[in-house]
């Protein structure tokens, strides 16, 4: 494949076909996730608080996040249990305030809650996507 000019045609040329399909695939993927991120909430602000509020969630690494329906409520890992603040910023997104240690610095956190069984949480609002595993409070 070649133009006027002699030379050829820069994707038929240097990049098989394969690595072209994987690249276009990638990007769908990618845009597909962030459209994910800024979808409509399946919960409403109330049934998110609800959710939010009777389940004790646990991230991969191990870390409890206990949410009161006063606005406060607790961060524990291992041994360290620190206070937390937390907020409704819109629809079914929340924001807390905690230190990762007893001495530490605050931190932010954002958590989405999608379902009952489903929620997620960051430390950036446009990248709120570690899943976070409900268990429901023992009473």
């Amino acid at each position: 494949m070649s133009d006027a000019l002699g030379s050829r045609n820069i994707i038929s040329y240097h990049l098989p076909m394969k690595h072209i399909l994987l690249a276009v695939f990638c990007l769908a993927l990618s845009m597909a996730s962030a459209a994910d991120q800024k979808a409509a909430p399946l919960v409403n602000a109330d049934v998110a608080k609800k959710l939010l509020t009777s389940h004790v969630w646990k991230t991969p690494a191990g870390t409890e996040l206990v949410f009161e329906a006063n606005g406060r409520g607790h961060r524990r890992y291992i041994k360290d249990k620190t206070s937390l603040q937390w907020r409704l910023l819109k629809d079914s997104i929340f924001e807390f305030d905690a230190r990762e240690r007893e001495k530490g610095s605050l931190r932010r956190w954002y958590v989405r809650i999608v379902s009952e069984a489903e929620a997620y949480y960051g430390t950036n609002l446009n990248q709120i996507s570690v899943r976070l595993t409900a268990f429901p409070k023992s009473k």
